[in-house]
């Protein structure tokens, strides 16, 4: 055991109480706050409303289909519209513990919550934060507006957690840590499809390491070392989820992609990989605070104008010297990564859902412009401290707009 992984281990049970703190207190802000009126049970009840009944549906009754699947969107009818991964752990509550699906739906996803902050605040130490600034980013991912999602009976929380967990043990050596990360990588393919692409940032992280990232000639000729062979294995290892889930469709209903086929014929989903290119993903350049919808549609135009900025940010300071970049583009392929697949999958029906889908590229950029900007932030200190005035400023207004985002939801309102 290496002197960086001795120090993380001792250093674990810290983390992993101030995790459970975090997710305890953002539960009872939202109980106290948006879930308020009527019994605790009934304001805990709250927190299961629109996805986590298609949940319920897959958790009681199993995949149900007929092929085709129906045009209508109805759980009775059509339920293959959600990958397993959540289903199966809020369904191990239901049948393995015995407890209400109301109540395990929710509690599964605090659980996971739990652990989604543990990692993060594994790889805020990794990424050498100092206390108050992992506070900072901590409270920048807590005040996203979807954030709420984290406490309430849908997926985001697992996927995150075996996002961020795979990131973390994939860089670790040792076969054990490799095992580790693939069961992560499994469980994020798993959970949702946008986890394949997702699981070669390891192989990314190595080829940047193998030879100068500038030169052509030194990428082609440097040998394949061991470094990149784990990668390639363990990205491959990832997809185990996703391909179990395909080969389970193709069994079952005689086509690998009824997934993608329900979709489309339910809700209309036919993904565009190009549309991030195209004039129609940037509906909204100015923010709606009263509804998701078009704020989805705002966050996807400010994203990926943060996107592009970050790129030009990197490759600026890297050109002016070394920088600690490559530490940071396993975080900004992964959080990129998981954004396109999004905007991809929703173009077609007006980037509905973003505010929900872009909070998992949130959490990643936090981690990745929060170093950067440590590193090769602006010298002077009149520009940081308007530069953090102005993150403050935007924090407390997705605060605010969480809250009424999440009064919503509880109202049964489609927010997303």
């Amino acid at each position: 055991m290496n002197a960086a992984t001795s120090s993380a281990y001792r250093a674990f049970p810290r983390l992993v109480a101030a995790a459970f703190l975090t997710t305890l207190l953002h539960l009872a802000v939202l109980i106290v706050g948006p879930m308020a009126g009527g019994t605790p049970r009934e304001r805990y009840h709250r927190l299961v409303q629109h996805d986590s009944y298609w949940f319920m549906d897959i958790i009681g009754r199993g995949y149900q289909s007929p092929v085709p699947p129906s045009p209508v969107k109805r759980m009775e009818v059509s339920n293959v519209a959600f990958f397993p991964g959540y289903p199966l752990l809020a369904g191990a509550f239901v049948h393995g513990l015995g407890l209400y699906p109301w109540t395990a739906l929710p509690l599964a996803s605090q659980l996971a919550t739990w652990g989604f902050w543990t990692y993060f605040l594994l790889l805020a130490r990794e990424l050498r934060f100092s206390r108050a600034q992992t506070i900072a980013a901590t409270a920048l991912v807590a005040a996203h507006p979807a954030a709420f999602y984290l406490i309430a009976g849908y997926s985001e929380s697992l996927f995150l957690l075996f996002v961020l967990g795979y990131l973390f043990w994939s860089a670790r050596s040792g076969a054990g840590a490799a095992f580790v990360a693939a069961l992560h990588g499994a469980g994020m393919t798993a959970t949702r499809i946008a986890g394949a692409p997702a699981a070669f940032a390891p192989l990314l992280r190595a080829l940047t390491q193998r030879a100068d990232p500038y030169s052509w000639r030194s990428w082609s000729r440097a040998p394949l070392d061991a470094a990149t062979v784990r990668a390639v294995l363990l990205g491959v290892a990832s997809l185990a989820g996703m391909i179990a889930f395909f080969d389970y469709c193709q069994t079952r209903w005689g086509h690998w992609n009824f997934y993608m086929m329900t979709q489309e014929a339910g809700w209309g989903v036919r993904p565009d990989y190009l549309a991030l290119l195209k004039p129609g993903a940037y509906l909204r350049w100015w923010p709606d605070w009263s509804r998701a919808a078009p704020f989805g549609q705002f966050l996807t135009t400010l994203t990926t104008l943060a996107y592009v900025g970050l790129a030009a940010w990197e490759i600026t300071a890297a050109r002016r010297g070394p920088t600690r970049w490559r530490e940071r583009l396993p975080l900004h392929f992964t959080g990129f990564a998981l954004y396109a697949l999004a905007v991809s999958g929703v173009y077609s029906v007006r980037l509905e859902s973003m505010t929900r889908y872009q909070f998992c590229a949130h959490v990643l950029l936090v981690l990745g412009v929060l170093h950067a900007y440590l590193e090769i932030g602006p010298a002077r200190p009149a520009t940081r401290r308007l530069l953090i005035a102005a993150v403050v400023v935007a924090a407390l207004f997705g605060l605010v707009v969480q809250m009424r985002f999440a009064a919503q939801f509880a109202r049964a309102e489609w927010v997303a």
